[in-house]
């Protein structure tokens, strides 16, 4: 099954993608494969500028999508976002077809733990696209490989360079700053485990098995975002 078809998308939803480990692709694979084509990307933190005409929020003019909004690109090459108020905006004229929208950034990292402020999802989400990368399964809890690794705190019992097991993966998802407990409560909510590149590990059905018990998520997708592909569905 194709990831598009995954979501069952509808003309005029907004879509917000978070986590670590494919969030960009996983937006790149969505816009390339939807049936629709007036679609705005933008994003409430930062993001490398997609291979899409950008347009300043000073100049933005509801412009014909595929369309980039951003405060404004840095000296990093990074799109600047916006207010998640001002996506709100957007959304409300019922301008595009479809709104992706990513809100949080983790530096290339499979796995993030979060700030108070984190992540910044727009309210009129229609829906939530939570991202993990299965690589993550096995590699030590260190800068390296877990973003804001700093956050670190007596709550976890986990220790720097300690091996991620799908129990220590489980127990920072669901942790205070974890994801799990940051998902609003009026949007469809999709747990994308990504990065299986074929059927899913035992490990990493097993995660998506305990998440999917939690009864906060609508469905568990298994698959790659690079391939635009789906293994494996839990519903919710």
């Amino acid at each position: 099954m194709r990831l598009i078809d995954s979501l069952s998308i509808k003309r005029g939803e907004l879509i917000t993608i978070v986590g670590g480990g494919g969030k960009t692709t996983t937006l790149l694979n969505l816009v390339d494969n939807c049936f629709y084509r007036n679609i705005l990307v933008s994003t409430t933190t930062k993001i490398y500028v997609p291979p899409y005409k950008f347009v300043g929020i000073n100049e933005f003019n509801y412009d014909k999508g595929p369309l980039c909004v951003g405060n404004h690109i840095n000296k990093e090459g990074k799109v600047v976002g916006v207010d998640k108020y001002y996506l709100d905006t957007v959304h409300d004229k019922n301008t595009y077809d479809l709104i992706l929208v990513e809100g949080d950034g983790s530096k290339g990292r499979s796995l993030k733990l979060y700030r108070e402020n984190e992540p910044i999802i727009p309210a009129s989400s229609n829906k939530l696209i939570i991202i993990l990368g299965s690589d993550i399964i096995g590699k030590k809890f260190s800068e390296e490989n877990v973003h804001r690794h700093n956050l670190l705190n007596k709550e976890l019992n986990i220790k720097e360079d300690e091996i991620l097991t799908i129990d220590k993966i489980y127990e920072i998802l669901t942790s205070t700053n974890g994801i799990i407990g940051r998902i609003p409560s009026n949007m469809k909510t999709y747990f994308f485990i990504n990065k299986c590149e074929e059927y899913p590990s035992e490990k990493m059905i097993e995660l998506g098995e305990r998440i999917n018990e939690l009864n906060i998520i609508d469905k568990v997708i298994y698959g790659s975002a690079k391939e635009g592909q789906v293994y494996k569905e839990l519903m919710g």
